[in-house]
């Protein structure tokens, strides 16, 4: 495991400090077998209720972590011994970036919420190889890998900085999502075709994975700040594609109704909103995308869920799968426990089922 040191790393003071810390303690107690055992007992709850096939992966639960807490995959051994069901690690993108300029993490207490402007900071694909060469072929981490371009590919190449990291990453993760709200940015600023886009990239992508010998699933996300016409683009690509699912929900800037002070907000400034506020913001996009598909598709939820109730919910109105970030760092290591033990008590309930299936 990569040395801890405060070079090159954010204050310890700072919230983005805070949270790298508290990962590196859970990588160092986890870094063993017996550590991770240890985690397992303690955190992990487990029964057959919970377990799901989705897109062809087998899952143990319902519930993951999102894309941006485990950026690099340094830390998914040890996130699946606190009982979470998968974790999706990145945005990764083909050469390394560094990020917004710090500060750019921030909680917003009172909206139980985080807000940060991060952006797209990782390792790089060869920092994210050299972590998920670990995993054996019988692991049983389910990993998915978050992919985008660099900030700096022009749309020219943006295919190509896609299929680069699905070529190479193929045989290391059990599904893709591609993160293409950088790329809608982009297109948008430049009067470009999104769907075109979009389309150009997924024809790169299956026709890569039509020569290999596993199938891995390739998911797209959409996000609630965007316009119903954009949204309904990307459901037209999942529709006309050999796409295999959605991931609905994304921090959102839209920033009104937060409870924080004028003050407070002024002084953290701007960025994407986690958290509390985020939970009906993700429930109406996810009821929307739910309502406009011919026939059922797998969706994650993402996005707001801070109570083991939210989870019950997401699952009820179409998700096959939730994942979680913010709720995780407010409630603790204990988080992915109490809402398995929700979802099973209700599983049992209902005589076997988690949430109708469609």
């Amino acid at each position: 495991m990569p040395r801890f040191s405060l070079r090159n790393h954010p204050s310890i003071f700072s919230m983005e400090g805070k949270h790298r810390l508290r990962l590196w303690v859970l990588g160092r107690v986890g870094s063993s077998r017996f550590g991770r055992w240890l985690l397992t007992k303690c955190y992990s709850y487990e029964d057959s209720l919970l377990e799901r096939e989705i897109f062809g992966v087998s899952f143990p639960n319902p519930v993951g972590i999102a894309a941006g807490f485990d950026v690099d995959g340094r830390y998914y051994r040890q996130l699946r011994s606190l009982g979470w069901g998968f974790v999706e690690i990145g945005t990764l993108t083909p050469k390394p970036q560094t990020g917004n300029a710090r500060p750019r993490f921030f909680r917003l207490k009172a909206d139980r919420a985080l807000l940060n402007r991060v952006g797209f900071e990782n390792g790089g694909l060869d920092n994210a190889l050299y972590n998920l060469r670990r995993r054996g072929e019988q692991s049983s981490e389910r990993v998915g890998a978050n992919i985008a371009k660099n900030t700096l590919t022009d749309l020219d190449s943006a295919v190509r900085d896609y299929l680069k990291m699905f070529r190479n990453l193929y045989q290391y993760v059990n599904y893709f999502t591609l993160n293409i709200e950088p790329l809608i940015d982009q297109l948008t600023m430049e009067g470009a075709d999104k769907k075109q886009m979009l389309l150009a990239i997924m024809e790169a992508l299956v026709d890569f994975r039509r020569g290999q010998t596993d199938y891995c699933p390739i998911l797209m996300k959409v996000s609630p700040d965007w316009d119903k016409e954009l949204v309904d683009s990307v459901i037209e690509v999942l529709i006309e594609t050999q796409l295999d699912g959605l991931v609905v929900g994304a921090p959102t800037y839209n920033h009104e109704g937060l409870k924080s002070s004028p003050r407070r907000l002024h002084k953290v400034g701007e960025g994407g909103v986690s958290g509390e506020p985020l939970f009906p913001h993700t429930l109406e996009l996810l009821k929307y995308v739910k309502s406009r598909l011919p026939g059922h598709y797998p969706l994650i939820a993402s996005g707001g869920v801070m109570r083991p109730e939210d989870v019950q919910t997401l699952l009820d109105a179409g998700a096959d799968l939730v994942q979680i970030y913010t709720g995780l760092i407010y409630n603790g290591a204990g988080f992915a426990k109490r809402i398995c033990q929700h979802l099973a008590m209700i599983a049992h309930h209902r005589k076997g089922s988690i949430s109708p299936l469609t």
